[in-house]
C-alpha cells in the first residue's frame, strides 16, 4: 500500500472518477489540516496538442525528461522493498500475491526503460536481465501456497541481487533490445497508473498536502508520464492510432506539469495537472474499453 492505501483496492470502472467534479476529502497527513479542495477544469489554451512530446536529440524518446534516472532508481528501489517483504514467506505471499504482477510489470518496464535511458545507474548494466525476470514472474499465473510460491523465488533472489549492483549466477540470457509491449502488459501499466492517480487525488488535496508530500509527488508524477509513455511505444498496438495518442500524450505532459508544480510548491498548478490527468485517462477508457 501506499501511505495507508491498499493496493488490492481498484475504481470499479478505472479512473472514472474523473468524470466526476465533486470535491474529494484527502486522506489526513500527519502535522496538515486537509481540507477538501474542488478540483478546477483546465482551459482550452492548457491543453498541449496530441503529437507535442519530449524528445531526445537523436529523435528517440526523452526518457531523462520523462523520468530521471534518480527517480527511476528510487521506484525500482521502492519495488524491491515491497518485494522482500511479500516473499519473506509462504504467509506474507500468500496476502500479496495478487498484487505481484502490477508491481512486477511496473520494474520490468522501468528496466527496459533503463537500457535505453542516457544516464547511468549501479545496476544499469545488468538492467535487461532484470527487465525480463521480473517479466517472467508476472507471465505466471501465481496461487496461493508454496507450490507457486517455490516457483518464483529463485527469479525473486535473482532481482534482489541485480537491483543491490551485482549480477547472479545462473540467469539466462537476455536480448540487449526488447519491446517493452514484450515485458510488460497493458493491464498491468493500467493497474500502477490507477494507484498513483487515486493516491494523488486523495492525499493532496491543498499546498500544504504537495508540499510534506513533495518528493513522492514528484516520483509518482514521473511515473504516470513514463507509463503514459510506454504504452505508445511499438508492440502496443496504438502507436499510428492518433484517437489514442491524444489521450496518452496529454496525459504525460499533465503529469510533467504536476512535476514541475509540486517542485515550485504550486498547487494550483498541480492540480490543473492532475485534473488533465484524469480527463485523459477517462476520455481514454470510454473510448477504448477492452
Amino acid at each position: 500500500m501506499i501511505d495507508g492505501i491498499p493496493y488490492d483496492v481498484w475504481f470499479d470502472n478505472p479512473l472514472a472518477v474523473a468524470g466526476n467534479q465533486q470535491a474529494v476529502s484527502p486522506v489526513a497527513l500527519p502535522g496538515n489540516t486537509v481540507a477538501a479542495t474542488p478540483t478546477s477544469t483546465p482551459s482550452a489554451t492548457e491543453m498541449k496538442t496530441a503529437d507535442s512530446q519530449p524528445a531526445s536529440a537523436a529523435g528517440g524518446v526523452d526518457w531523462k525528461t520523462i523520468i530521471p534516472m534518480p527517480v527511476l532508481d528510487s521506484l525500482v528501489k521502492d519495488i524491491r522493498n515491497r518485494l522482500t517483504k511479500n516473499m519473506q514467506s509462504v504467509g506474507t505471499y500468500n496476502t500479496s500475491y495478487l498484487e505481484l504482477p502490477t508491481f512486477t510489470s511496473t520494474l520490468a518496464a522501468l528496466a527496459g526503460i533503463a537500457t535505453e535511458h542516457p544516464d547511468d545507474i549501479g545496476w544499469k548494466k545488468n538492467a535487461k536481465y532484470l527487465r525480463d525476470l521480473a517479466a517472467g514472474i508476472s507471465s505466471k499465473q501465481l496461487m496461493r501456497g508454496a507450490k507457486s510460491y517455490r516457483e518464483i523465488q529463485v527469479p525473486y533472489e535473482q532481482m534482489i541481487v541485480i537491483m543491490n549492483g551485482s549480477l547472479p549466477a545462473g540467469v539466462p540470457d537476455s536480448e540487449d533490445k526488447k519491446p517493452l509491449s514484450d515485458v510488460a502488459s497493458m493491464g498491468d501499466l493500467m493497474k500502477r497508473i490507477d494507484i498513483a492517480s487515486k493516491w494523488l487525488k486523495s492525499n493532496v488535496g491543498n499546498a500544504d498536502a504537495l508540499k510534506s508530500e513533495k518528493e513522492k509527488v514528484i516520483e509518482e508524477a514521473h511515473l504516470l508520464a513514463a507509463v503514459a509513455k510506454v504504452i505508445t511505444t511499438e508492440g502496443y498496438g496504438y502507436v499510428d492510432d492518433k484517437g489514442f495518442l491524444g489521450h496518452a500524450n496529454p496525459m504525460m505532459e499533465a503529469s510533467l506539469q504536476m512535476v514541475e508544480a509540486a517542485k515550485a510548491d504550486n498547487f494550483p498548478e498541480f492540480d490543473k495537472g492532475l485534473t488533465r490527468v484524469y480527463k485523459a485517462c477517462t476520455e481514454c477508457h470510454s473510448e477504448y474499453k477492452e
